[in-house]
């Protein structure tokens, strides 16, 4: 079993996969308090324990500071207490990959406040996502000027010039999972210590995070 934890944005969820079935939980009203509570009410709901884990899986951002705090600390908590690994997946690749936007640009944008925004292009051919811009901090300015006419996921500030496929570009915990098995890894774990460390994304110095 594999166990995902996405709190990067407003929706806080937690996955878990079991075999042939994913399962999830929002807890989305308690921001990112009662993530302990939601693993276990996943674990009882597929009758399962902690010790039945072979692996985490963390979405690492960009996103909320406190949020990615949070996942990243009770990933590598739990990893460390069960002797299993822990990975992270940057949030805006499961997102992207997610949507099965094929053969385009997908632009990702998420307000990062102070008149800037997180934001990233991205370019799917069947199950294979090309990173075209890693994840960035910019200007609202050059947000639009980079979308220009194209696709995206996100800030609705930016619908009068690309088009809008989504009003959300945070991934769910489910997507971290779902873009992990396309990168191989399977229910075992085994992979993930080929991907990135447990470590949040953040794009800006110490003093501007928020």
């Amino acid at each position: 079993m594999l166990l995902a934890l996405e709190l990067s944005g407003p929706r806080n969820s937690v996955a878990l996969w079991s075999g042939a079935d994913t399962s999830e939980v929002d807890f989305s009203e308690q921001r990112g308090k009662g993530l302990m509570q939601a693993v276990q009410t996943l674990l009882a709901n597929a009758n399962a324990e902690r010790s039945d884990l072979r692996g985490v899986l963390v979405g690492i951002g960009p996103g909320s500071y406190t949020g990615l705090r949070i996942a990243c600390s009770a990933g590598i908590m739990l990893g460390y207490a069960l002797g299993i690994p822990c990975a992270g997946i940057p949030s805006f690749d499961a997102a992207a990959f997610a949507q099965n936007h094929q053969n385009e640009k997908l632009h990702l944008i998420l307000d990062a406040y102070r008149q800037e925004v997180y934001h990233a292009t991205y370019l799917r051919r069947g199950d294979s996502l090309e990173t075209v811009q890693k994840p960035q901090v910019i200007s609202l300015e050059d947000g639009a000027a980079a979308i220009g006419q194209e696709s995206f996921l996100g800030d609705e500030r930016f619908a009068t010039g690309g088009v809008q496929l989504r009003t959300s570009c945070q991934a769910s915990a489910i997507d971290l999972i779902h873009f992990a098995k396309s990168m191989g890894i399977n229910i075992s774990g085994e992979g993930l210590t080929n991907l990135l460390p447990t470590e949040p994304l953040y794009l800006r110095p110490a003093a501007f995070r928020a």
